[in-house]
């Protein structure tokens, strides 16, 4: 028995040992690893690259000024209410000065939102020639290759527009793209072997529609006062998105015009994320919180026109009610055709004669339109009487007489 105790002893020693040395191998691999990553630091420190403010990137970005070893955004400084809201949780860099000599500084700079709205402001003031926002559009394949075509190449990709402004225009699937080329080739017209499919077909639409959203922004900026228009729907998913118009007096036809905004999707339905959607499409026509203002150059928000649900018409919690704090001259206006609408249905709900025929009527259809059966015979007689049998394809719980 003392013999196995003092065996084992001996390998209880002798593990000990092991473990010892093995713990003083880790501390003196530790210790020169963090000498090596400290004298990689040293290394580092000496030779790192000096990065320096290059005066070339003046002739990429024309809007980029250096002063005291920072960079600069003359489009932004000129209109820092806009270029750096009170509302903004972001901070432009480019007002205070930038000190970080990257490319890339400039490049995340000249696409945010805030310097899109400078620079159509500062080359609207100052009428340089030229589209408003030059800069904005990213460079794309497609883009690069129209800029070198001729003559004949141009009016196949005219054609080709067209065809996409059609199907855009009458709500057609893109899949109709590929058939009306194929129309199109057989009446003489030669459209080419490239850029006729689908895809190609979104990319013409996405062109078209930044095109005719310039030309708004320009109109816009011109114009003195702005009316917005809002209303509420849900897409084929169920989700809320609000639909926002803009009414100005356009200053080349000094008539009365009203452009969509954009259809955008709604994050709350309360009033916050209403006026959250709102200025959201608002900004894809150059407008903002800040410029709306009438302190400030270009347009002023003058009218608010809603429907009359208390989220939007609320004068405490609703979305005129939040504006007008923020824009005292405003004047909500409810919509006139909602507004005549709920007073027909409300006159016509008490008059028992009107209650009957449209009980009736909503009977009939009903009757006929559930039956294939029935809607043949319908047609049977149609065909005698030799009128015309008009397609209902469905029956809205309104009442008929709303549009009288």
């Amino acid at each position: 028995m003392e013999k196995y105790i003092t065996v084992v002893g001996k390998k209880t020693t002798a593990g000990t040992g092991n473990v010892n040395s093995i713990s003083i191998g880790k501390r003196k691999a530790d210790v020169d690893s963090n000498n090596n990553e400290s004298s990689k630091h040293v290394r580092y420190e000496k030779n790192k690259r000096v990065r320096g403010y290059i005066q070339s990137w003046e002739e990429k970005w024309p809007w980029l000024k250096y002063n005291e070893d920072k960079m600069f955004c003359i489009y932004c400084m000129e209109f820092p209410s806009i270029a750096n809201p009170a509302h903004s949780k972001k901070t432009n860099t480019f007002i205070d000065g930038c000190t970080h000599f990257r490319v890339e500084s400039m490049k995340a700079h000249q696409v945010s939102e805030p310097h899109l709205l400078c620079t159509a402001y500062y080359k609207n003031k100052h009428e340089q020639p030229g589209p408003c926002i030059p800069d904005t559009v990213t460079e794309t394949p497609l883009m690069s290759s129209i800029k070198k075509l001729n003559n004949l190449q141009r009016e196949k990709f005219s054609a080709l527009i067209n065809i996409a402004y059609k199907i855009a225009k009458y709500g057609k699937p893109f899949t109709d793209f590929e058939i009306d080329c194929q129309l199109i080739e057989k009446l003489g017209v030669d459209l080419g072997k490239n850029y006729l499919n689908a895809n190609r077909c979104k990319d013409f639409i996405k062109a078209i529609s930044d095109s005719m959203s310039d030309a708004v922004k320009i109109d816009l900026q011109k114009s003195n006062f702005v009316s917005i228009l809002a209303d509420g729907t849900t897409d084929v998913s169920n989700l809320e998105q609000e639909n926002v118009c803009v009414r100005y007096i356009s200053p080349s036809s000094k008539s009365p015009v009203t452009m969509l905004a954009g259809i955008v999707d709604l994050e709350h339905g309360h009033a916050d994320g209403v006026i959250d959607g709102i200025f959201k499409a608002l900004a894809l026509v150059g407008l903002s919180r800040e410029t709306l203002k009438s302190t400030e150059s270009g347009p002023s928000l003058v009218c608010l026109n809603f429907d009359g649900a208390s989220v939007m018409q609320g004068k405490k919690n609703g979305v005129a009610g939040k504006l007008m704090r923020d824009y005292p001259h405003v004047i909500p206006v409810w919509c006139i055709a909602h507004k005549l609408q709920l007073s027909v249905m409300d006159a016509v709900k008490d008059v028992d004669v009107l209650q009957r025929l449209e009980a009736t009527l909503k009977g009939i259809y009903k009757y006929y339109h559930g039956s294939p059966k029935r809607r043949r015979e319908v047609k049977a007689v149609a065909d005698v009487l030799e009128a015309d049998l008009a397609h209902i394809p469905d029956l809205k719980e309104v009442l008929p007489f709303q549009n009288i």
